[in-house]
């Protein structure tokens, strides 16, 4: 597996409505699976109201382990 890269970028002014906010918080993590072509990607998404802080982000990142 490659080194992954991990690209943060918090959104604000987003036109809020019932079923979302006006901020919102992304970590996108895209890296290579060993024998496998292409990518992979995992996306994490977070903005409304009680959504778990960055720190559950960080626990989430660095629970990612290669399948065996």
């Amino acid at each position: 597996m490659a080194p992954a890269k991990e690209t943060v970028a918090s959104v604000t002014g987003i036109a809020a409505e019932n079923c979302n906010s006006p901020n919102a918080l992304h970590v996108m993590i895209a890296t290579t699976v060993a024998g496998q072509p292409g990518s992979a990607t995992i996306v994490i998404s977070m903005g409304y109201q009680g959504a778990p802080g960055t720190g559950t982000i960080d626990k989430i990142v660095r629970s990612l382990r290669p399948a065996s």
